[in-house]
């Protein structure tokens, strides 16, 4: 019993630990691309060598 204790005790803290390592991870994942410069079209256009005003109109729509 004092087992099962032990394990329901460890999986709690666990879990508790495994929440804000998650929301960080995630708010990382969504506002880091936010704060770097450019877009993904400047990286698309870049990529292809072909960055005229027209092929950066046609990436982004």
């Amino acid at each position: 019993m004092i087992a099962l204790a032990r394990m329901g005790a460890t999986l709690r803290r666990t879990a508790l630990q495994a929440v804000p390592a998650t929301l960080g991870i995630v708010m990382l994942r969504f506002l880091l691309p936010q704060l770097l410069p450019g877009d993904a079209a400047d990286v698309l256009a870049g990529e292809s060598g072909s960055a005229s005003a027209e092929s950066l109109a046609a990436i982004r729509a």
